[in-house]
C-alpha cells in the first residue's frame, strides 16, 4: 500500500464512526456513517458551499438560533438524496482559524443545519471544512491552505473518501472562489447564486468569467432556481 492509500484507509474507519473528527491536515470532517461507499465505480456528486447556499450568510455564523436555510436548499439536497448522488459540503471557517468560534461552536450549528435539511426529508453525506486563512492564530496562520477553496484539497479529499469522478461533478456557491475550486479540481461545472449580502454582483461577474469549453457555468439568483436547473438533477451529465 502506498502512504496516500494508508492515509485514505485510517480516514475511511474514523468516518465510518459517524463522529466528526479533524484530520492530518487541520480539516473538520464530518461524515454520515452510511453515506461512505467504496467502490470501483465512480459516480458525479454534488459540491455546495455552506454559507450562502445551504443556509443564510449572517457573516461567521455561531449561534444556533441564527441559523436559517435558503427556499429550496433541503429540495435540491433531497433530490440528491433520491438520485443516491453524494452530496458534499465545502466550506471555508476562517471564524475557527481567527479565533471567533470553535470546533464545538461549529459542530452545534452544523447539527442544527442538518436537523432542519432532516425535516424537510433531505441530508449531506459529508462536510469538510477548512480553518485555515492568512488572518488566522496559529496554527491556522497560512497564505495558501491547499484546503482551502478556491484551492481543490476539500473536494480531492472526498473523491477519494466517496469514490466520486470528479470530471463529472459540479459544484454551487456564492463566490467565485467556490467555482474556481471546481475548476482546480477538475469539475465540469459551477453554479453561482447571487446570495451574498455584500459584493453579491462582483461575485457573480468573478463566476460568469470562468466559463470555458471545459467548465460550464451558470449565474442565477437563489438556491431555488439552482435546485430546478442543475444538470445533476435532471440527469443531463
Amino acid at each position: 500500500m502506498t502512504d496516500m492509500t494508508n492515509k485514505i484507509d485510517h480516514q475511511f474507519k474514523q468516518s465510518a464512526s459517524g463522529k466528526p473528527y479533524i484530520d492530518d491536515n487541520g480539516v473538520w470532517i464530518s461524515i454520515h456513517p452510511e453515506a461512505i461507499k467504496k467502490s470501483s465505480q465512480l459516480r458525479p456528486a454534488l459540491f455546495l458551499d455552506r454559507d450562502g447556499v445551504i443556509n443564510i450568510d449572517v457573516n461567521y455564523l455561531s449561534k444556533v438560533e441564527d441559523v436559517r436555510l435558503h427556499d429550496g436548499a433541503s429540495t435540491m439536497i433531497a433530490k440528491a438524496n433520491a438520485l443516491s448522488i453524494p452530496v458534499i459540503v465545502i466550506t471555508n471557517q476562517s471564524g475557527v482559524g481567527r479565533g471567533y468560534f470553535d470546533w464545538n461552536t461549529l459542530g452545534d450549528v452544523q447539527n442544527e443545519i442538518n436537523r432542519q435539511l432532516n425535516q424537510e426529508g433531505a441530508h449531506w453525506d459529508g462536510v469538510f471544512a477548512c480553518p485555515f486563512h492568512m488572518d488566522g492564530l496559529p496554527p491556522y496562520n497560512h497564505d495558501n491552505h491547499p484546503y482551502r477553496k478556491p484551492n481543490p484539497g476539500m473536494l480531492e479529499l472526498a473523491a477519494d473518501l466517496f469514490s466520486i469522478d470528479l470530471s463529472r461533478s459540479w459544484v454551487i456557491g456564492d463566490k467565485a472562489d467556490d467555482l474556481k475550486s471546481g475548476i482546480n479540481a477538475g469539475l465540469c461545472g459551477g453554479i453561482h447564486v447571487n446570495t451574498r449580502f455584500r459584493e453579491a454582483e462582483k461575485e457573480r461577474q468573478e463566476a460568469d468569467n470562468l466559463k470555458s469549453s471545459y467548465f460550464k457555468v451558470m449565474t442565477l439568483t437563489t438556491v431555488l432556481e439552482a435546485s430546478h436547473a442543475l444538470p445533476l438533477l435532471t440527469q443531463e451529465i
